[in-house]
């Protein structure tokens, strides 16, 4: 439940005590946010934001984030930790160049290999056994290196590997954690795209904004 208009945080106890003798039900009163910007919805003609899908300042500091690609445990860390980075960024001015200057550096450290691959590491955790999958996915393409090297992944087990090569099929499409020793520097730009994204969309911007200022800044630079 959020209560937008701007009351003090004594009011909106008040209020959560009286939703709660209605309902029946206990609320907790969790943060108080300076700002707080929601996700748009799938649907282009919702007019409000993904409520479970959000990023924030609360006013006793410190940010909080719910839904989003930092939340994602399957998610690399060098991705998490960037998009914290653009939030950051983001709540100094709240301005998109901010956000995306933050990409530009990123994406420049994966364009000069100077991430960590421990940093790029995907985590996925094998729903059903290999014989069962019927799409070639990257979590296919894992399981059967781990296969390759004996290894056997049950369901429910999780495999962690590296995107090598994400145009090839399995199972040259990754390297597990343990033997990579480079990375799809593509791959891994893209995921800090959509990453930019989940932080620009309440501002109305999209992949292909994003991806336009990209071309911009680099035609700037020749």
């Amino acid at each position: 439940l959020w209560i937008k208009e701007k009351k003090k945080a004594e009011e909106i106890h008040s209020v959560c005590e009286k939703i709660s003798e209605e309902v029946g039900i206990d609320l907790e009163f969790e943060h108080d946010f300076e700002w707080v910007a929601f996700l748009p919805r799938s649907n282009s003609q919702a007019k409000i934001g993904t409520l479970n899908r959000y990023f924030g300042k609360k006013k006793s500091g410190g940010l909080k984030t719910a839904g989003i690609e930092t939340e994602q445990s399957s998610k690399p860390e060098f991705i998490q930790k960037a998009q914290k980075q653009m939030i950051k960024a983001f709540d100094r001015e709240k301005r998109p160049e901010d956000v995306t200057k933050v990409l530009r550096e990123k994406i420049s450290e994966l364009e000069n290999r100077e991430v960590d691959l421990e940093d790029l590491v995907i985590t996925k955790t094998a729903s059903k056994s290999l014989e069962a999958y019927s799409v070639e996915n990257r979590t296919v393409a894992a399981l059967k290196r781990n296969r390759e090297k004996g290894i056997d992944v049950r369901p429910g087990q999780e495999v962690k590997y590296v995107v090598k090569d994400d145009e090839k099929r399995p199972p040259d499409r990754v390297r597990l954690d343990f033997e990579a020793s480079t990375y799809d520097t593509d791959f891994y730009r893209t995921e800090l795209v959509r990453a930019t994204e989940s932080i620009l969309s309440p501002l109305g911007l999209d992949r292909d904004d994003i991806r336009q200022e990209l071309e911009d800044s680099r035609e700037k630079l020749v």
